[in-house]
């Protein structure tokens, strides 16, 4: 189970528009160009991501001993396996997605850019521990109450929305939007100049059949 964040039109509004519609545009002038451009922008925003995954993930394994794999891998043998998977924990990879839009979703929701966290297929520790809290700040079931106060006794308090990485990439949403809009604005500046010489070249050669 995937944790996305992800900057759309909805989240942005006028500023998100203005990108969303500028990305597009760019697809429909030059295929090519557009390719480039989200190879960059790709690059620079994982680099972001990447960031977030060294400075703001748990270095030592699990925060919590229950979650460890060591822990789990002790239980499994005890108890049902598949429950036991769900909370295991794993290092997330950083995957991104920049101006895609999933089969069945509007196109007010695609993204500018999404910065997934991925973890190990059917393990959701890190997913479980990040937004424990987020709905319910003070759960009824005793789990949940151990559970967001041994993390915040390992120093990892309910931030914004989170309290590894969630917090940290909406502090720096300015940083990769203006990310976006300068990488984008050289290659629509490309593209505008390329249409330019075409432009002229085909004035030319109309002058020259006129005459």
């Amino acid at each position: 189970m995937p944790l996305s964040m992800r900057f759309s039109e909805r989240r942005e509004l006028s500023r998100g528009k203005q990108i969303d519609f500028a990305i597009r545009t760019l697809k429909q002038m030059d295929s090519a160009v557009y390719k480039e451009f989200t190879d960059e922008f790709r690059v620079k925003a994982k680099a972001i991501g990447e960031e977030l995954r060294a400075r703001n993930l748990p270095q030592r394994g699990s925060p919590l001993s229950g979650m460890a794999p060591r822990t789990i891998s002790r239980r499994r043998a005890m108890s049902n396996a598949d429950y036991l998977n769900k909370y295991l924990y794993n290092k997330p990879r950083v995957k991104i997605f920049i101006g895609s839009r999933n089969r069945g979703m509007r196109r007010r929701t695609r993204p500018i850019v999404a910065i997934r966290f991925e973890a190990k297929k059917g393990a959701a520790g890190f997913q479980i521990m990040e937004l424990a809290g987020t709905k319910n700040p003070v759960p009824s079931n005793y789990r949940g109450k151990n559970m967001i106060q041994g993390l915040a006794t390992a120093g990892f308090p309910l931030g914004d929305g989170g309290r590894f990485v969630i917090p940290e990439f909406y502090r720096r949403r300015p940083e990769i939007m203006a990310m976006a809009e300068r990488t984008l604005a050289k290659y629509m500046d490309r593209v505008s100049a390329d249409l330019a010489a075409k432009v002229r070249r085909n004035s030319r050669f109309a002058s020259v059949r006129s005459d």
